[in-house]
């Protein structure tokens, strides 16, 4: 592996490592003159800048620093890889949240334990928040000689609580020192202890317990090659513990489906604490979402605007907090975040000068941030709007048209919101922002379009061809795949539709969005079971043979559309006859609203939504400005 040296003095300056939570590369340095690690030293720092894909992490007082890892001696394998002994013993360190400073730099402090002689210590740096979110860099590793200390990156490696408890009970049935009711007892007590650590969090279990099984079928495998066990032995020892893993997975269950019990917030180790005046709203917003058999429910954000150093869209951050705690708590199935995330502007023009890459960083900001709070337990879907690339912002910039120096460009917002990979399983047309995702216990279809459909097309002098704040529209290819694939659905299946952007002459009139009247048609088409052909070559963006036919799966049944974008609680079902369309109020607050008042209960606005198929009704619960919503479908 190359090494990079380091001046000794640095000009008598801190010296920063940078780690990129993206893990890419691997390298090694030399950090003997400035590192300072001596067979028993306790404590020293190593000062690490964070960042993310090459922009610093904003870190500041809502992480605490993590080493985890083990210690011991080691050798080299034939491909030059650091391989532990098996006496090694883990050591595991959680910092303060002041050791995380400003512009993503965090200080870790080694505790004496990982230099109680000459040896290595091998893991990885790391970053927790107060919900046990891991935030991960490269593997390292520190070798402790005698008056010398190296670290390096070693990016193979790799071990979790549970592996070492795998690997505990390898070690001992290979010794044959312990008898087999003995491991038994020990591995499923083990277990246990892991169980326990989840504080409740169901779902968590669940997928803990499945990896359970898995490590089973892996250690057998094992055990029968190495000639630990008869066959007999081997089956017996491998149903003993299922059968103690099904115990654990039927209490569980069981505590799933009991029924709800009063939930009183504590908000103090979120990263926003709920003011004392939203508790109560809070509370009745989570408490209501019912659990049962063809109940799907969801969380419905949109225009949060977030602004980062702006009193234009107050408090946004910790609105993005609040609403992700109440989906976890409620334990909804998906979580929609509807388009105009960030704000994309300038306004008082702080950053002009890197506009872009601030942008970057707030945008990154907050889909850790609302990810961290709904702590995965649900499908977590971010949509596009008209701000979020910041390209309506460019004339602020000094610049009469946006170009890729002065925004975000396509590939940027996909990466940001996760949509070039498919994390939850959902189908997207190669790599979109629109997507579908299956929920077969309820048969519904959730389908995410992009209603500010364009492309990074550039003009003869660099700048975006057609990318404005007012250009909202559908393009043939995104329209193709809503009707020939996202829309075959099973014949019992009931679909849901969410974009920013509203369909002309639902809610107004002024939007002008291209292609808005054909995307109305394919949608009635769809419920009438129909077949339509499209032809629209004077359109902005034009349409040429587009067949569809929905005739063999016969008539279709839409439980809503939602939108955002204009800022208001809104409901119609009349553009599309027997279709509601519902427009969800902003969750940002500009103090511009007289009945958005800033400090109290209706400074925010978002909803947790329960639909139940076999009624066939939607329950819309508020949380801030406005009221709970009720309709059929």
């Amino acid at each position: 592996m190359p090494v990079q040296q380091i001046k000794h003095n640095n000009d008598g300056k801190f010296y920063h490592i940078a780690i990129d939570i993206a893990k890419e590369g691997a390298q090694l340095f030399d950090l003997t003159p400035y590192v300072k690690g001596r067979v028993g030293d306790n404590n020293f720092g190593l000062l690490v800048d964070w960042y993310r894909q090459g922009m610093l992490m904003n870190v500041n007082g809502a992480y605490k620093p993590v080493i985890d890892g083990l210690v011991g001696n080691f050798s080299f394998d034939k491909n030059g890889n650091l391989k532990m002994d098996d006496d090694a013993s883990p050591v595991y360190s959680v910092g303060k949240p002041e050791d995380c400073g400003p512009a993503g730099q965090v200080t870790y402090y080694f505790p004496e334990q990982m230099f109680p002689k000459e040896g290595i210590f091998k893991g990885y740096l790391g970053l927790i928040d107060d919900k046990g979110n891991r935030y991960s860099g490269v593997d390292i590793w520190f070798s402790v000689l005698a008056g010398n200390a190296r670290m390096g990156i070693a990016c193979d490696f790799y071990i979790s609580e549970l592996e070492k408890i795998i690997k505990e009970a390898e070690e001992d049935l290979k010794a044959g020192q312990k008898e087999q009711q003995q491991i038994l007892d020990e591995y499923s007590q083990k277990v246990t202890d892991l169980i326990n650590q989840v504080n409740g969090q169901a779902a968590d279990v669940q997928t803990t317990l499945t990896n359970l099984r898995t490590t089973i079928q892996a250690l057998e495998a094992k055990a029968e090659k190495d000639n630990l066990f008869t066959q007999a032995e081997a089956d017996a020892f491998k149903q003993s513990i299922i059968a103690e893993i099904d115990k654990k997975n039927a209490e569980f269950a069981k505590s799933l489906n009991s029924p709800q019990t009063e939930k009183i917030v504590d908000s103090s180790n979120w990263a926003c604490q709920l003011p004392d005046y939203m508790m109560n709203n809070w509370n009745a917003v989570v408490n209501s979402i019912p659990h049962g058999e063809g109940i799907f429910n969801f969380g419905l954000i949109t225009d949060n605007h977030y602004q980062p150093d702006n009193d234009y869209a107050y408090r946004s951050i910790d609105h993005y907090d609040w609403f992700g705690e109440a989906t976890k708590a409620a334990k909804v199935d998906a979580v929609i975040v509807d388009g105009d995330n960030t704000n994309g502007a300038n306004y008082d023009n702080k950053y002009a000068a890197r506009f872009k890459e601030e942008l970057y960083r707030s945008t990154a900001n907050i889909v850790d941030l609302l990810e961290g709070a709904c702590s995965n337990q649900s499908d977590i879907f971010w949509l596009k709007g008209n701000h979020d690339s910041g390209a309506w912002s460019a004339n602020a910039l000094g610049s009469q048209k946006p170009n890729p120096n002065n925004s975000l460009t396509e590939n940027e917002l996909l990466q940001l919101y996760h949509c070039n990979t498919s994390r939850y399983g959902e189908v997207r047309d190669n790599t979109s922002f629109y997507f579908y995702k299956d929920y077969p216990d309820v048969k519904i279809r959730l389908i995410g379009l992009n209603s500010l459909d364009d492309d990074d097309q550039l003009d003869a002098d660099g700048n975006y061809a057609k990318k404005d704040i007012n250009y909202h529209s559908f393009r043939q290819p995104q329209l193709n795949w809503l009707a020939n694939t996202a829309l075959k659905v099973p014949s019992d299946y009931q679909v849901i539709l969410f974009f920013h952007t509203p369909l002309d002459g639902a809610f107004s009139t002024k939007n002008g969005m291209v292609n808005s009247g054909h995307l109305q048609s394919i949608i009635q088409a769809f419920i009438g079971g129909t077949s339509i052909s499209i032809n629209d070559v004077e359109s902005k963006e034009p349409i040429n043979g587009l067949n569809i036919d929905f005739t063999q799966q016969g008539p279709g049944v839409v439980i809503g559309i939602f939108n955002g974008h204009y800022h208001n609680d809104n409901y119609d079902n009349s553009l599309i006859p027997g279709v509601s369309m519902i427009e969800e109020n902003a969750s940002f607050n500009n103090g511009k609203v007289a009945t958005r008042i800033r400090d109290t209960d209706s400074e925010d606005a978002w909803d947790l939504v329960s639909v139940n198929t076999k009624t066939r009704s939607v329950n819309m619960y508020r949380f801030g400005e406005g009221n709970d919503r009720h309709f059929n479908y």
